[in-house]
């Protein structure tokens, strides 16, 4: 008897980045069949509340149309105690993962957003329904967990102790896999430079902290320090207003200021830099910038970045430190 050919369903409202990037690695790397569902990247409010009536619908039809499938794996961007309900509804009963790429307890909010706990409880109570659960990094498992903790101190005569518990043990932390084939192929020989290039590669949001980057470098431009920079990331309809300033405050300096969908492109523009900058408030993961450290580019972020549980010794500077170090970089950089 052959061995059974598993057909599993990815489901992402929010289909894009780091998102996008991990479904397609699992369906070129994983030995089963996999249909996918998704919605494009945007507004990711909406997504989590509407998300699961919208595609539980999609799978009911596809169901009725004869598709088997062994296993759901959804990302956080979808209320999975919906999602479950309604093909449950449907005579559909099949097991559900989840992946975390972020979660809502530990994201960074602009201001006071009084209405971020609603998404936070939704990651819990996705969570509590799911089947397993797996987090990209360590710290997105603490922070998860941590906020649970503090997020069921409000529950006042509600007794969920146990909660935290459930969770912990259903969960791995499985760090999304990285093809590097590509960006191996576009590497160049750095040639010997007067100046450094300095790379930003974020999301064009502000979680991402630009702000910091871009008034840092208006600051250093105007000291007459020698650089060229190149901006790349992903932009949406919102654009922080330091984007278009720093454009025209920065023109001589720019060698590339823009969003590259073609990845060829995209890594030959990432290689030729000599300095890649996080003021990321945080990450979860932090795929970019070790997409820069594969490419032969130094990283330089702030204090408390959150990678370094990826290598062995606290890499990198706070951007205080960015001019006083120019000169000791340079010829390290040269050699």
């Amino acid at each position: 008897m052959a061995d059974k050919r598993y057909h599993y369903l990815f489901i992402e409202p929010y289909y894009g980045g780091s998102h996008a990037s991990f479904l397609i690695g699992l369906q070129a790397h994983l030995d089963c069949d996999c249909t996918v569902l998704t919605l494009p990247a945007r507004k990711w409010k909406m997504r989590m509340q509407l998300a699961a009536p919208h595609l539980a619908e999609q799978v009911i039809n596809l169901v009725r149309e004869g598709l088997h499938c062994d296993g759901i794996l959804a990302s956080t961007f979808i209320d999975v105690a919906v999602l479950r309900a309604l093909l449950s509804k449907n005579g559909i009963h099949l097991p559900i993962g989840m992946y975390f790429h972020e979660n809502q307890f530990a994201y960074p909010t602009r201001l006071q957003d009084r209405g971020q706990h609603q998404f936070a409880a939704l990651n819990f109570t996705s969570a509590l329904c799911a089947d397993v659960l797996a987090f990209n990094s360590t710290y997105n498992l603490h922070t998860f967990l941590a906020g649970i903790s503090r997020y069921l101190k409000k529950a006042a005569d509600m007794s969920l102790d146990n909660s935290v518990a459930d969770i912990r043990a259903k969960s791995v932390v499985l760090a999304p896999g990285m093809d590097f084939t590509d960006l191996d192929s576009c590497a160049v020989h750095k040639q010997s430079k007067q100046k450094p290039v300095i790379i930003w590669n974020h999301r064009w949001e502000y979680d991402k902290n630009p702000d910091v980057f871009f008034t840092t470098l208006m600051r250093l431009s105007k000291q007459g320090l020698q650089f060229d920079v190149i901006v790349l990331g992903e932009s949406f309809r919102d654009i922080p207003e330091i984007f278009p300033l720093a454009k025209a405050q920065l023109a001589q300096h720019i060698l590339h200021f823009g969003y590259v969908r073609d990845r060829q492109k995209y890594y030959k523009l990432l290689t030729q830099g000599t300095i890649a900058v996080s003021t990321a408030i945080h990450e979860f993961f932090g795929l970019a910038m070790l997409e820069a450290v594969r490419g032969g580019v130094c990283l330089w972020y702030q204090t408390g970045y959150r990678i370094r549980s990826f290598f062995q010794l606290p890499i990198g500077m706070p951007l205080t430190s960015l001019k006083r170090s120019w000169q000791v970089l340079l010829p390290a950089i040269n050699k």
